[in-house]
């Protein structure tokens, strides 16, 4: 079953700096559970964060 939201991934990160993005979210569920899921995030460069 897929869930009804993902929680967004908040990561604080310095210009310049490459972040560090986490390999799962949490998922969110109707009847209140939660879970965590894979996440594939798109490349990140040098070149994306000056």
């Amino acid at each position: 079953m897929p869930p009804d939201s993902i929680r967004p991934a908040h990561v604080p990160t310095l210009a310049g700096e490459l972040p560090r993005l986490p390999a799962t979210v949490e998922t969110l569920y109707a009847d209140g559970t939660r879970g965590s899921a894979p996440v594939t995030w798109q490349q990140v460069t040098a070149v994306t964060v000056e």
